[in-house]
């Protein structure tokens, strides 16, 4: 008993930093890229390191082109795309994306720097990714071997400068990268390896593409050659010998932690796949055996761990991956615990990984536990792991403590001699309600059971206590309190829109009221909650919802918005059909005026970012509306249709009395203004619809320029096509010097 209590021990200390937080992603450190991180790597050479022979001799650091802005050229080096442009690492296979240089090509400075042909004495000035790889001008950009001096080598490297003054260019080693002031490192692209399990050593992205290992960021070692088994970062640095990834780390001997590709570089020991990652610290993400592979003397912060993977507990979903106990209806999302599947010495002990276990036998992630028995809230596989009591599925978890969020069947497996915060919990069960109508605050499980009204997910709140009306998860959220589930919201005041039992959680500097509001978010990440206005129903940079009711919400297709001379101004996005994509979607109906020629129509974000899409019909096909303005980020959408665009005026609205402007979320928290203004028939230069040209039209062809969607008619029209003065189909600058002409005369 005391032996599988120390490793269990173990485990805790490795999972503390996971269980201090909310319900872990079972997603790993890193994510696969190609683009170098911004902080240098740290070396694990084994000390002392030989002294390389390819050390060269000490020379000016490259100065980088500076190129106008708007045309740096990125290309790739090395790879089976090198010299090809690109735009990042990823567009690069093999090879890494860097900022290209100029060289002279030809000439009486073939070979020199530049930034155009003027530079080069009428020689052309080429722009390329290659660097000198040895000779008196090594890391400096050419273009062929003979610039680079004798015994020198023009080559793609397939390294990039990382931070320092020569941030994105081509490089040979950390020297080219830096200067006296600043310091920069020579890189290459980082690679995700699986550490372990069934595919052991193919790339990854996340750790469920590692079944029963880790992915991990490799290490690049180099492969025979003067420097076999010291760390590298391209071919060029193994003189003779190959710059390969590695998820491999040597357990034991002089060079525990370091990589390796085999056990003759590791001076002792044996090279492994661990399973196990560095989280945190300066070795974050790399493959470790035991913690204080992931330290140094002034960075002490990071453990190493398995894989962190949260499951289902009992419920329907028993066994599936989870991030929440509302994805485990009848059971709770836990933390999976490592158990050693099998062999002599290690059935049923708890491990980290396989290298806990008896040879060939695998660590298994299990969420169940011994019921009862001395092994009682211990991990199990089968009931022969805990004396013949039952393996279990508990559907329960410790809700605080030193096993956070590991699963349980009592509060003492939750705790320790020196730690007993811990309980162990049922999760709140999520519970539906009525919200608004004639069964306003019943239990539900769908709007049909709530006439007048809609059925919500309810939200759980502190009742009383020293987190009174405070949200939760547990009682253990709520101190001398209660958690209760409610499906009431605040109406107005500072805490619009948030849960509440009474009018007293929806107190502030400005109060509001506890209601049944009677709407739900539809889409968006609060889908199903109950809402006041649209705004509850987002976050900031995810996909919006909308608050509907029974009755259709503002501006939703089923209740499309009329559009005046007013305009739409700070309009939130709401969702009218939220399983269509995209689901955000705002519809605005305008009846032409009688005689317009044309229209303006103009749309400003103050937060986010959306398209706008324009048609003579309602249909809810957003692909059927035949003009479309999709400019990037809070970019305005302007758009003139008249006499000379294309469709042109007569060919858009055809026989229609009513146009249809459609708002659709792009991305952010989306806050916008729509204006739309017609166009009546004038003359050249009678932009305010009076029958002349006068200097009042000068005034108001300015304000145009400056607010496209300018009214200057006290006319039903907006403005007069006289405004585009030159009649090239826009009102510009240009038009002020027609405009002059015409007053002129």
């Amino acid at each position: 008993m005391a032996r599988v209590v120390r490793l269990r021990m173990q485990l805790w200390l490795g999972f503390l930093a996971v269980a201090l937080g909310p319900l872990p992603n079972p997603a790993p450190a890193g994510v696969e890229t190609l683009t170098p991180s911004a902080t240098p790597t740290f070396t694990r050479r084994p000390t002392p390191p030989p002294t390389p022979t390819r050390t060269p001799t000490p020379t000016a650091s490259p100065t980088p082109t500076e190129l106008p802005p708007g045309t740096e050229l990125f290309l790739c080096s090395a790879g089976a795309d090198d010299g090809l442009p690109c735009e990042v690492s990823e567009d690069c296979p093999g090879g890494v994306c860097v900022l290209s240089s100029g060289v002279c090509n030809g000439g009486a400075s073939d070979g020199e720097p530049c930034e155009t042909s003027a530079d080069c004495g009428g020689a052309g000035c080429v722009f390329t990714q290659r660097v000198c790889l040895a000779g008196n001008r090594e890391g400096l950009a050419c273009l062929r071997d003979d610039h680079c001096g004798p015994g020198g080598s023009c080559v793609s490297t397939g390294l990039v400068c990382d931070g320092g003054p020569f941030d994105s260019f081509s490089c040979v080693d950390d020297l080219d990268c830096s200067s006296e002031d600043e310091e920069g490192a020579c890189r290459s692209a980082d690679f995700l390896l699986c550490s372990a399990g069934s595919r052991d050593g193919e790339a990854c992205g996340l750790d469920s593409d590692c079944p029963a290992g880790a992915c991990v960021l490799a290490q690049k070692i180099c492969d025979g050659g003067l420097f076999d088994g010291f760390d590298c970062e391209a071919d060029v640095h193994c003189e003779g010998g190959s710059c390969l990834p590695t998820q491999k780390v040597c357990v034991g001997g002089e060079s525990q932690g370091f990589g390796c590709l085999r056990d003759s570089h590791c001076s002792g020991g044996r090279c492994q796949a661990t399973g196990l990652f560095c989280s945190g610290g300066p070795f974050d993400s790399f493959s470790c055996r035991e913690d204080s592979d992931c330290t140094t003397e002034d960075d002490d912060t990071g453990f190493c761990a398995p894989p962190s993977e949260t499951v289902c507990s009992g419920g329907g979903n028993d066994g599936a991956l989870c991030a929440s106990h509302g994805e485990c209806p009848g059971g709770a999302c836990v933390l999976t615990q490592g158990v050693c599947d099998g062999g002599p010495e290690s059935d049923g002990f708890p491990c980290a990984s396989h290298l806990d276990c008896d040879p060939g036998f695998p660590c298994v992630r299990s969420r169940k536990v011994c019921e009862a028995g001395p092994f009682q809230g211990f991990p199990c596989l089968r009931p022969e792991h805990c004396e013949g009591e039952l393996c279990i599925s508990s559907g329960l978890f410790c809700d605080g403590g030193p096993f956070e969020f590991f699963s349980c069947v009592a509060d003492p497996d939750c705790r320790t001699e020196e730690e007993t915060t811990g309980t162990c919990q049922v999760p709140t069960p999520e519970l539906q309600r009525c919200s608004g109508g004639e069964n306003d605050g019943r239990i539900c499980v769908d709007s049909g059971a709530c006439p007048g009204g809609v059925c919500v997910r309810t939200q759980a709140v502190c009742d009383g206590g020293q987190a009174d009306s405070f949200s939760c998860d547990s009682d253990a959220d709520c101190p001398s309190g209660e958690c209760r589930p409610t499906a009431l919201v605040c109406e107005g005041g500072d805490f619009s829109g948030f849960p509440c039992l009474r009018d007293e959680h929806c107190a502030g500097e400005e109060s509001g009221r506890c209601v049944s509001s009677g709407k739900a978010c539809a889409g968006g990440p609060f889908s199903g909650f109950a809402c006041v206005a649209d705004a509850d129903c987002f976050l900031e940079d995810e996909e919006p919802g909308a608050c509907s009711g029974r009755e259709p919400r503002r501006c939703s297709f089923e209740a499309p918005c009329p559009l005046g001379p007013e305009g739409a101004e700070e309009q939130v996005f709401g969702s009218s059909r939220p399983e269509d994509f995209p689901a955000s979607v705002d519809y605005y109906v305008s009846q032409v005026v009688p005689g317009s020629v044309g229209f303006v129509v103009a749309l400003a974000m103050t937060g986010g970012d959306a398209d706008l899409l324009m048609g003579v019909n309602l249909v809810s096909d957003l692909e059927a509306y035949p003009v479309a303005s999709l400019l990037p980020g809070e970019s305005p959408e302007e758009v003139r249709i008249d006499a000379l665009s294309h469709p042109t005026f007569d060919e858009f609205r055809g026989e229609s009395a009513e146009m249809v402007l459609v708002v659709v979320a792009a991305s952010g928290a989306p806050l916008y203004r729509l204006d739309l203004g017609y166009l009546g028939p004038g003359e050249s230069g009678d932009i305010d619809c009076d029958g002349t040209v006068t200097a009042a039209d000068f005034d108001g062809l300015l304000a145009v320029l400056f607010d496209f969607a300018a009214t200057v008619s006290e006319g039903p029209y907006a403005r007069c096509v006289g405004g585009d003065a030159n009649v090239d189909g826009r009102e510009s600058a240009a038009d002020i010097v027609s405009l002059v002409r015409l007053l002129g005369r």
